[in-house]
């Protein structure tokens, strides 16, 4: 995706979502208020549906290292709001430690508030998360 919309709070959506493509949540801390949020408001039973704080936000992310082998979140489109909120449409495309394939697609919701993300929400299809299909 060609990014046409650009503001320091794009900016660090984006990035937040070439480190976790990196598969390197650690590498987010810098990018999160120490309070922020991150949300999984359709997460099924059994999965993380809210992490609170920084540190929490990194431990739980290294999930996604551990479940995956390769992840790259591409950005379809990516809208901003005065309010300092950035919405991203995006696909994933995976692949498990087992080597089965692994595609979602995303809207996710950054809240940025001095230069940080405060909020992270994102919404994806459950059905399509690992050990969920039938």
């Amino acid at each position: 995706m060609a990014n046409t919309l650009s503001s320091p709070a794009v900016e660090l959506a984006l990035r937040a979502l070439e480190i976790l493509s990196a598969r390197d949540p650690a590498g987010l801390s810098d990018l999160l208020c120490e309070t922020a949020v991150m949300d999984f408001p359709y997460a099924p039973d059994g999965f993380t549906q809210r992490l609170e704080g920084r540190e929490a936000i990194v431990s739980g992310l290294q999930v996604v290292p551990q479940f995956f082998a390769s992840f790259a979140i591409t950005p379809r489109k990516v809208m901003a709001t005065a309010g300092g909120e950035v919405i991203v449409e995006a696909d994933s495309v995976a692949m498990l430690q087992d080597g089965a394939p692994y595609r979602n697609s995303y809207v996710m919701i950054f809240e940025i508030s001095k230069g940080l993300i405060k909020r992270w929400s994102e919404y994806h299809n459950p059905m399509r998360l690992p050990g969920m299909a039938g």
